[in-house]
Formats: C-alpha cells, sequence, structure tokens
C-alpha cells in the first residue's frame, strides 16, 4: 500500500499534527513514517496505524489503485 503524499500532509495540517506525533502515536519508527510519507509502498498494518493515529480512514490518505 502507498500514502498518497497529497492526502496526508493535508490530513497532517487538518488535524494539526507532525509526523513525528503520527509515529509516536502510530508505534513506528521515524525512518518507516518517512519511507510510508515519502510515497514508498508499505505493509498493509503501516497504513492502517497510521491512519489510525491521524484518526482517519486509510481510503482518506492512501492512493487510488
Amino acid at each position: 500500500m502507498k500514502l498518497d503524499q497529497i492526502k496526508t500532509f493535508a490530513k497532517l495540517k487538518e488535524k494539526g499534527l507532525t509526523q513525528e506525533e503520527v509515529s509516536r502515536k502510530a508505534g513506528i519508527s521515524r525512518a518507516t513514517m518517512s519511507f510510508a510519507f515519502n510515497g514508498k509502498s508499505c505493509r498493509e498494518d503501516t497504513v492502517k496505524a497510521i491512519a489510525k493515529a491521524m484518526e482517519c480512514r486509510v481510503e482518506e490518505i492512501t492512493a487510488a489503485g
């Protein structure tokens, strides 16, 4: 799965969160967070953890297709 960078950064701004805060809430490393936020493919459980930490649905932050 891949995060959609535009959707993800818009959601961060909307929620008033930083990548570091999301990383901590999601229980993932900053390196994994950076990897995901830069549009690299990552595991489904990682994307779900990020969405939960951002208090949104997976569909709100992932790329179509």
